[in-house]
């Protein structure tokens, strides 16, 4: 069940995400952008291959389930980086 939820919330917050950016990326001043990697990933549930220490690491600091944007009872890491095509997400939480 652990690695159907490591599976499904980065897919989900990748298409969330997907859906606010630009066709061109643009920095934002406050998170930064999303650097462009071409290199292959293993979508296995774990952030362990080196690439994700090239991506942009984004705190989430509010969970919306199950209660509604209230501080997040543990702290996570959103890593995110686009290869041309494909906007790759992937979410951890910190211990």
């Amino acid at each position: 069940m652990k690695i159907l939820h490591c599976l499904v919330a980065p897919i989900t917050f990748c298409f969330i995400f997907a859906a606010f950016l630009p066709l061109q990326a643009k920095e934002d001043p406050v998170i930064g952008a999303i650097p462009r990697i071409e290199q292959a990933i293993s979508v296995d549930g774990l952030l362990n291959e080196s690439i994700w220490s090239q991506a942009l690491e984004v705190d989430i600091a509010y969970e919306i389930t199950p209660a509604e944007n209230i501080a997040a009872a543990v702290a996570t890491k959103a890593y995110l980086y686009e290869d041309g095509a494909i906007v790759n997400s992937g979410v951890w939480p910190i211990r």
